[in-house]
């Protein structure tokens, strides 16, 4: 890339004289677009790489900040159904008790 040119990256959106616009994002998930006004008609390859990693970082702690959401979700759902689950075990030892005795009590009778 020679100094002056106009990178060639997927992320740009849409490039004028005067401004960049990136599609901030990881993967498929696109978190925002950020336009920077430039001062000078071109950023020379350094400072090209200097923006992107800057975007690119910013991109990556919002899909970690959305990873950690989604683990939090995750761990409320597995609580939610262990409890579930405890509690239907509760009810099923609670009503087994008395129906083994009525049963018992049947047989006795007959």
């Amino acid at each position: 890339m020679k100094t002056g040119s106009v990178p060639v990256h997927p992320h740009i959106i849409f490039h004028r004289p005067n401004a960049y616009i990136w599609q901030s994002g990881a993967g498929d998930n696109v978190y925002g677009v950020i336009g920077i006004p430039l001062q000078k008609e071109t950023l020379d390859s350094f400072e090209y790489s200097i923006l992107l990693s800057v975007i690119n970082e910013c991109a990556l702690a919002m899909e970690n900040a959305q990873n950690a959401m989604e683990k939090e979700k995750n761990a409320v759902l597995a609580k939610n159904e262990q409890m579930r689950a405890d509690l239907l075990r509760a009810i099923s030892h609670d009503l087994r008790t008395p129906l083994c005795s009525i049963s018992g009590n049947a047989d006795m009778l007959a």
